[in-house]
């Protein structure tokens, strides 16, 4: 598993953690069926996955919680829910692109964890 703060690994360096859980372990960890995480993840813009590709940190379990604490608390229903996190996900998708321009890399890089050694 590589170090998140190897300039080797530049999406560890830009998500500040390793990919280190399958979507099936996300949902789990969350306590919430496949379908209904897939649901906020697409509403987030992320793209599908298969069930045993590594591709999820620590911090979507957090963020996956706090969607569903937003219905089960009742301060949300579940279509109000989906587009909040349709909103951060074009937010984030925003930050990204201008922290990878910044970087010197295209946004398809960063999710490779592909890095050009010149800047």
């Amino acid at each position: 598993m590589s170090d998140p703060r190897d300039e080797s690994d530049l999406s560890g360096v830009i998500l500040g953690q390793p990919r280190r859980l399958t979507s099936s372990q996300v949902a789990l960890a969350a306590g919430v069926q496949m379908h209904r995480a897939r649901r906020f993840w697409r509403a987030m813009g992320l793209a599908n996955v298969a069930d045993d590709d590594v591709e999820f940190t620590d911090a979507d379990v957090a963020a996956l919680k706090r969607f569903l604490c937003l219905v089960d608390d009742e301060i949300l229903d579940e279509e109000q829910a989906i587009a909040l996190a349709r909103l951060l996900g074009r937010a984030t998708s925003r930050l990204a692109s201008s922290n990878a321009e910044a970087l010197g890399v295209t946004p398809r890089q960063v999710v490779n964890g592909v890095v050009s050694g010149s800047r």
